[in-house]
Order: C-alpha cells, then structure tokens, then sequence
C-alpha cells in the first residue's frame, strides 16, 4: 500500500556509528552502558555493541533499569571501573529515579548521551560531564517576525487566536462551552478584552523541535521541487504522473 517511505529524523544506527567514533578517537576502550528494560532498550544494546566492537571499544557492564529493579543499587555499577557511561534507551520516571539512587557510583563518570535524551535537561544534572548528541538548535528569523507581528485584531476570525486569547488571556470566546469550561479547568475568570489595544507576549516555542521541524519541512519541500523540475526537464511535460515514477533506496 505505501512502497515509498520518508522520515524527517535521522535514523538511529547513525548514532551508535557516531558513538563508536567519539570513542575511539578519544582512547576510551572500556565503558558501560545502561539502557532501559524493554524493546527499544534491548535494541540499542544489540546495535551497540555490534558498532563498539568494531572500533576496539570493550563494555564492563549492560544494565537493564525496569520498574522492578530502578530502586536497587547494581553490583556491577558499584564495583565499576570504567569512567564512561553510556546512557541509552527509554526516557521515564523510573530511569531518573534510578540514576539519581546511584549517584555516588556514577558522579565522576562521562556520560554519552544520545540524541533521544537531548530534550531532557533534567538528567544532565546528576552527571559532572556529560556529551550529548543532538541537533542544531538555532533561531528562524522569519518564524520570529511571524511570531512579533501576531496581533487578535488581524485575525478575528481564527480558531487558534480564539484559544490563545481564552486560555492565555482569559477573554471570553465566542463559544459558550468554552466559557464554562475553562474558568473551571484553570481556575480562573474571563473578561472581555478590547482586540486592538491586546498584545500577545508569545513566548518563542522550544528552538530545537522548531528547528527539527522546519529542516524537514525545508528538506520535504525542496526534494519535490527538484523532483518536478528535473521531471518536467527530462520529459517535457507539465505535470506528474505518479505512476510513471520508480525510485529505489540504497539501504546500507
């Protein structure tokens, strides 16, 4: 049903490629790793290992941190002689809980961490060193003038404004549903607000996920222009037939 297939992130196993070359370049051959107790986590091991035995990088230690064992202290971590930690798999609650009941045993440590585990902050406390990583994050200029220039009176008529005013400003809505709930939801009252004297102080959304989001977007938007130029190039017509294009991927 869908023979083609794009994704907008990069895959994973160029991570554990990367991870196995900043090893190797910085002469750390003996590390541990600790992943979470599940699919994703089993995987990343598998994936691991197989690239870090390639670069000549041996592993002291796989522990698994799942709901029955996060509030242990692992002999393995606490007899460790490594000073690299990789930190790979699931995000949650628990992982947390975990690192942090074993912080005596890994506060001296490097952790490496992978771009999954970028979003969050909060880990990065309970480690000294730790490298990350990560996309680019970098401001969009033209989404920041969009965002200077949103004013409720331009858009009267916009059901997103309408939320943000209501939620955001407590103004009343237009819809009365919304103006028995959301007094209720948030704790709060509504007032009427004059639109054209009304500034929203939008706050700029998290640089990184709009940073992702508009690289594939851009990428998206610019393959289908190459697509239909070198189409209409190739076989002098003006439009696309899709079913007279094949393409093939190169998995490596």
């Amino acid at each position: 049903m869908y023979p083609n297939f794009f994704r907008t992130v990069p895959d994973d196993e160029m991570q554990y490629v990367a991870i196995a070359k900043l090893l190797e370049r910085l002469k750390w051959n003996w590390v541990g790793i600790l992943t979470s107790d599940d699919e994703y986590g089993e995987r990343e091991i598998r994936h691991l290992n197989k690239h870090l035995s390639n670069h000549g990088i041996c592993i002291e230690f796989k522990i698994l941190v799942s709901k029955e064992n996060y509030n242990k202290i692992p002999q393995e971590l606490r007899s460790s002689t490594t000073e690299v930690l990789i930190i790979c798999g699931s995000v949650s609650l628990y992982y947390y809980q975990f690192l942090y009941k074993n912080v005596p045993y890994h506060m001296e440590k490097t952790f490496i961490l992978p771009d999954s585990w970028s979003m969050t902050d909060i880990f990065f406390i309970l480690s000294n060193c730790s490298l990350v990583f990560t996309f680019p994050h970098l401001y969009i200029e033209e989404m920041l003038e969009y965002f200077y220039n949103i004013y409720p009176s331009n858009r009267p008529n916009d059901p997103l404004m309408e939320d943000i005013l209501i939620s955001q400003c407590g103004c009343f809505s237009n819809n009365q549903i919304k103006n028995v709930l959301i007094p209720i939801i948030q704790r709060s009252t509504l007032t009427d607000c004059d639109l054209v004297t009304l500034g929203l102080n939008l706050y700029f959304p998290d640089e990184k996920t709009s940073y992702r989001v508009y690289i594939a977007v851009y990428i998206l938007a610019q393959a289908l222009h190459d697509m239909d130029f070198s189409f209409k190039i190739n076989n002098k017509k003006s439009e696309i037939n899709p079913h007279t294009l094949k393409y093939k991927v190169n998995v490596q």
